[in-house]
């Protein structure tokens, strides 16, 4: 299977935004990057999405990591309405992100609560930069988090956004979710 990365349309209206990322790995398996907001049936559509662009011979919905840039809900709300709809129905491996909870009351406190609902043994890996991950054909690499700030005040929750790249079928792409100045310049 020809690895690729998939912009995965957010259902867009006034309130709603985020972005959403698949890759697909040589062996069919996905990334996941975030997944937008869930205003509007987000959940739903990615779903959809992963089957129409699934290859597995199997049918299998098989996602090796689901990376959150940061825990605004236009970023994870998609992720946590799936798990309770369709986490039984696929695999995750692990969920990677590095959040700070309670700097906005706009997100789940702890993602990880939503992993019980997933098939498979989902792992949390709560990522720090210079860590690489190693997923089938691919390779994350975190290039920062808000930890390298520290002991700096953030005063944009953007700036909390994970900045990493994907290396891929030859290939690398960055994704640096709603970073601002202080996480580019740190980055």
């Amino acid at each position: 299977i020809q690895p690729k990365i998939t912009q995965i349309n957010v259902l867009y209206s006034e309130d709603n935004h985020g972005m959403a990322y698949a890759l697909t790995l040589g062996d069919g398996s996905f990334i996941l990057i975030d997944g937008g907001n869930n205003w509007e049936p987000q959940h739903i559509h990615l779903w959809d999405v992963l089957n129409e662009i699934n290859e597995r011979p199997d049918g299998k919905i098989i996602i090796r990591a689901w990376m959150v840039t940061h825990a605004h809900a236009d970023h994870t709300r998609t992720l946590t309405e799936f798990a309770k709809t369709y986490g039984a129905q696929c695999e995750l491996d692990y969920l990677v992100y590095n959040c700070i909870a309670g700097l906005s009351d706009s997100f789940p406190a702890d993602l990880r609560e939503y992993m019980q609902y997933f098939g498979g043994n989902p792992q949390v890996i709560s990522a720090h930069a210079g860590q690489r991950i190693a997923l089938q054909d691919s390779v994350v690499e975190i290039i920062s988090t808000h930890e390298d700030f520290y002991p700096t005040e953030i005063t944009d929750y953007n700036d909390t956004s994970m900045i990493f790249r994907v290396h891929l079928g030859g290939q690398t792409a960055m994704f640096v979710g709603d970073a601002q100045v202080l996480a580019g310049n740190t980055a």
